[in-house]
């Protein structure tokens, strides 16, 4: 017998982040009472993903370049993260999946103490040294590796994270989601 549950943890912002939320919330609005509002789904995506991207406490420039509003140590949702991992560690493995490389940096550091085995972009993984195929191996068959953290689409296709007898994966926590079909 499988029994997953699915839940959603609220997690309030820090001052800094809502004043980047309250500025974006701000611009729509605007943007809704000029003449030509028209809003499309793709805008109500990039909105949301925007509030993903200060959740996560960064923003992601026009130009590909990510600045941070709160140091990683300091955001809610990491550190309500960090919370779930201590409660679940024993209980078996856990998966951590992420959408922005910013936040799968600053997510390896976080949860280094449980030595996590991560799976990022071929491109990532070529820039690292790292072997997605061995990583896998690490997470399911290694002890003292509680913790996969899985860039969303790097993730999503033929992976094998479930564990080992006696030492299975029991819980996977969502950093990060994405609106891609595809990714869900």
């Amino acid at each position: 017998l499988i029994h997953a549950t699915q839940s959603t943890l609220r997690v309030d912002m820090l001052p800094e982040q809502r004043k980047h939320y309250q500025t974006m919330a701000e611009e729509f609005y605007a943007y809704l009472d000029g003449p030509e509002a028209n809003v499309t789904a793709m805008m109500v995506v990039t909105k949301l993903m925007k509030l993903q991207q200060i959740t996560s406490g960064f923003l992601i420039d026009e130009f590909g370049e990510p600045h941070g509003i709160v140091p990683p140590d300091r955001i809610p949702k990491m550190r309500r993260l960090i919370e779930l991992i201590e409660q679940e560690i024993d209980d078996g493995k856990i998966v951590v999946p992420y959408f922005y490389k910013p936040s799968g940096r600053a997510l390896e550091a976080a949860l280094a103490k449980y030595k996590p085995a991560v799976i990022h972009s071929q491109q990532t993984m070529r820039d690292r040294g790292l072997d997605v195929v061995s990583e896998k191996a690490r997470f399911n068959n290694d002890p003292a590796c509680r913790v996969a953290v899985v860039q969303i689409g790097a993730g999503k296709y033929g992976h094998d994270l479930s564990g080992t007898p006696g030492n299975r994966t029991s819980f996977m926590a969502f950093y990060e989601g994405t609106y891609s079909l595809d990714d869900r």
